[in-house]
């Protein structure tokens, strides 16, 4: 059994050149998610803002996740003249989430003007999100501060605010501003010149985080015999922002199973990533940032498979992996060959 290409993929990769629509939107109803049954960004008539609408290609492509029209007349308080409000919309604190689906609209920002600036933005967990050092790491590079937020918790109405169309969609779009801005971050604290690409091969383990989407349950057998082999093993959560920065700009072969801290590759261009499907098909998140990244990536599968455990021990799944210590001798030869 050996290591293979995959043979489909989960959505679509559309990398877009130009940049997403900007408009200016007047007398405009900003409805925070939980209030009411309707939420996101509407015109006096009811109807939304195009550009704020969300978007994600999970079921379907280019499927909506806010609403198309407002039922009925809010009750909403007026925001504060004076300054240029620009929608960002939801931003999560989870850092796997921010960088497909908040950063999306950061696009738009003014290159210098921070004084008047102000995000207009939700949360749940507004003090996760403040205390989460990659949001802290970003706002920094990006002379972010925390007068320039403006949070949502109830109706309110703006009388002009600049609404960006979203620069990526979830298994479905990319646009090449969105890799721009993640560059501009990227080099804030690595600056030009300080790169090095040693080469080294480095597999990517899930094997100590407590929660997430999906984990190989049994993958200490694998990173066993990655390092008997002379493969580097990080584990990303342990890593601070700065860490998961440097790493990334180190430019080294990247191994492991599909995972949201490939995303944060698209920091610098042109990394290296060898992607290992849980399936025959490849989802096309990663795919879309490598893309517009111009990354060197291969997307494979294990032929011998997984065994499903399922759901828990704070997953949503579990798989088995079949014959792991081969699979591990099988990535170290597949990137060698590369």
């Amino acid at each position: 059994m050996a290591l293979k290409k995959c043979t489909g993929q989960v959505g679509r990769v559309l990398c877009v050149e130009t940049s997403p629509s900007l408009r200016e939107a007047y007398d405009a109803l900003c409805v925070p998610p939980g209030v009411r049954a309707e939420w996101g960004l509407f015109e006096p008539s009811g109807r939304c803002v195009p550009e704020a609408m969300t978007y994600n290609g999970i079921g379907r492509l280019h499927a909506e996740t806010s609403a198309l029209w407002l039922d009925g007349a809010v009750e909403a308080c007026v925001a504060p003249g004076g300054f240029d409000y620009v929608y960002i919309g939801p931003i999560e604190a989870r850092h796997s989430f921010f960088y497909r689906r908040s950063l999306a609209r950061f696009w738009a920002l003014p290159a210098m003007e921070r004084r008047r600036l102000r995000l207009v933005y939700t949360t749940t967990d507004w003090d996760a999100l403040q205390s989460a050092p990659y949001f802290q790491g970003i706002c920094a590079a990006l002379n972010l501060e925390a007068d320039n937020f403006f949070r949502v918790t109830e109706p309110v109405r703006f009388s002009r605010i600049t609404v960006p169309a979203a620069s990526f969609e979830e298994l479905s779009l990319i646009h090449s501003v969105h890799t721009d801005m993640m560059h501009m971050i990227g080099k804030r604290w690595v600056p030009q010149g300080a790169e090095m690409a040693p080469g080294r091969v480095v597999y990517i383990s899930k094997e100590n985080l407590p929660s997430g989407n999906v984990r190989v349950g049994n993958e200490r057998d694998i990173t066993k015999v990655l390092r008997e082999r002379g493969v580097g093993i990080i584990f990303p959560e342990t890593l601070s922002f700065r860490e998961q920065i440097e790493f990334w700009a180190s430019n080294p072969v990247v191994v492991g199973f599909d995972n949201s801290f490939l995303n944060i590759s698209s920091l610098f261009p042109q990394r290296n990533i060898i992607n290992i499907a849980h399936g025959i098909d490849m989802w096309t998140t990663q795919m879309l940032f490598d893309s517009a990244n111009h990354n060197k990536s291969d997307y494979i599968f294990w032929e011998e498979g997984f065994e499903t455990v399922g759901a828990g021990g704070g997953f949503n799944m579990t798989l088995m992996v079949k014959n792991p210590e081969q699979l591990a001798h099988c990535i170290v030869d597949f990137a060698l060959a590369r």
